[in-house]
């Protein structure tokens, strides 16, 4: 019996897996993930030897970001179900960052218009700091950064150690494969990239789809996800890499109700930062 998820990030292995030549590894590719490995066996045998049983209800992932990720796992024709959406007032009372606190599940996509960043960037850094000073009252390790680069890592946990601590709300600073298998109430992701040609060269790591699936599901009610506006806009040359954009297409695609519009001063430089928030159909809100 195997229970697994082909849609996350396999198991990093020490080994030069592309000049492997024993014909079992050629033939059922077990360095892929065991799931997959699975499925590479279940297309040689009858299909009475193995059987396969999907499921399709996520007791985690609340509405909002279950229709996120729902798109990706419809290539499996698999269509997730979960928890109905939470009825909220359709005229919210706060008009600045604390927009993004004033409910208790959500999903935000905060974009920014700095373009010189690569492996650290200071402008998202500026940003995480004004969403977590506006948080108010969070309960105890409810809160996890995830962030592509160790560069972004360390700069983010050297400049937020005031929102870390014992009964601190943030206790997890850290890459995407190091949290894969976690789970917090609030995710924020830290895209970091901006430059346009290092968004070019690093496309495929960056953009990655089982990437982005494990940091955009690791949030069990509210995942906020920090970007630039040249990383949403880019289109990869190659049709592979435009496939991986799925999530990040569909996440812009979700939020389209814009929260706020704000200016950032960092470094002498002023950056327009705009929040975007999913608002769900009426007829999906019970």
């Amino acid at each position: 019996m195997l229970a697994g998820d082909h849609r996350q990030l396999a198991p990093i292995v020490a080994h030069d897996w592309e000049n492997e030549d024993r014909p079992p590894v050629i033939l059922y590719q077990p360095f892929t993930s065991a799931y997959e490995a699975i499925q590479n066996i279940e297309s040689k045998v009858s299909n009475s030897a193995v059987a396969q049983n999907a499921l399709r209800y996520t007791h985690r992932l609340p509405a909002e970001i279950r229709e996120l990720i729902s798109r990706l796992y419809r290539l499996d024709n698999i269509e997730l179900e979960g928890r109905p959406q939470e009825q909220y007032p359709l005229e919210l009372l706060e008009n600045g960052w604390e927009k993004i606190w004033e409910t208790e599940t959500g999903l935000y996509l905060v974009t920014h218009n700095e373009r010189e960043s690569k492996l650290s960037n200071e402008a998202e850094l500026a940003i995480v700091e004004q969403i977590l000073a506006s948080s108010g009252v969070q309960p105890a390790d409810s809160i996890a950064i995830v962030t592509p680069h160790r560069g972004q890592r360390g700069l983010l946990k050297r400049r937020l150690e005031q929102f870390m601590g014992m009964d601190g709300p943030l206790h997890i600073i850290d890459t995407v494969e190091r949290l894969q298998g976690g789970q917090r109430q609030t995710i924020i992701v830290s895209a970091t990239e901006s430059d346009p040609s290092a968004i070019s060269t690093n496309a495929e790591f960056i953009l990655d789809l089982r990437r982005s699936n494990v940091a955009f599901s690791r949030a069990r009610m509210k995942l906020i996800v920090i970007c630039s506006e040249f990383l949403l806009d880019y289109i990869p040359a190659q049709f592979e890499h435009y496939e991986s954009t799925l999530l990040w297409k569909s996440l812009r695609t979700l939020c389209s109700t814009e929260v706020m519009s704000t200016e950032l001063e960092i470094n002498d430089n002023i950056y327009i930062v705009r929040i975007f928030t999913y608002t769900p159909p009426l007829d999906d809100i019970n």
